[in-house]
């Protein structure tokens, strides 16, 4: 369970960098920076990288559910469960926060280039001549590629994790010389002063 989760959790961290990539990646597929080669290989792209990354991550339940077994006493376990099942929507959320974060604080400005200003009010569809809503356009125009460090700065946590998780996670409490739980709760009653102590 330690290698499979901490190689899964590397892999993750290293699909989130391709991901940040994703433009780069199309670009030296196709030699070319824009038009529809470059956005259909783009889009194959990024969906290659979202398949392989969803199943490196549902390859997360099985060991953790493992895990769960070895060290958490039955009658603790479907409550910890709940708690590590929530912990996921937690995590979304967090990082939805920091996504938020990141595209208002990171990124180049290049609202004084004004090709880039055109394009992204070409994309949204917005008038040039309509000054409220270009407004929103000089705003992520001075936030230019932002959205890269979306993906990078999670990946990057992603990657610290998966080594803390090499470094201290341990598949059974026996590896660490405590007792196991199996042997120590019988029909659900501590059978061991040992536990008691632990």
């Amino acid at each position: 369970a330690r290698y499979h989760m901490s190689i899964g959790l590397f892999l993750c961290a290293i699909a989130n960098f391709a991901f940040g990539w994703g433009t780069d990646l199309s670009a030296l597929f196709t030699g070319q920076t824009g038009g529809p080669m470059f956005v259909n290989t783009m889009v194959l792209v990024f969906g290659v990288i979202l398949i392989i990354n969803n199943l490196i991550q549902g390859s997360g339940f099985p060991p953790v559910a493992r895990l769960l077994t070895h060290w958490i006493p039955p009658k603790e376990l479907a409550t910890k469960m709940s708690v590590w099942n929530t912990s996921h929507s937690i995590g979304a959320a967090l990082v939805a926060i920091l996504a938020g974060y990141i595209m208002g604080t990171l990124g180049t400005n290049m609202s004084a280039n004004p090709e880039v200003v055109a394009s992204i009010a070409a994309n949204l569809k917005i008038d040039v001549n309509d000054a409220d809503k270009m407004k929103s356009v000089i705003e992520s125009a001075s936030h230019y590629g932002a959205w890269k460090w979306c993906f990078w700065i999670p990946g990057a946590i992603a990657l610290v994790g998966s080594i803390g998780l090499f470094i201290g996670l341990r598949d059974t409490p026996a590896s660490v010389g405590l007792p196991e739980i199996h042997k120590t709760y019988k029909k659900g009653k501590e059978s061991s002063a040992e536990f008691k102590a632990f």
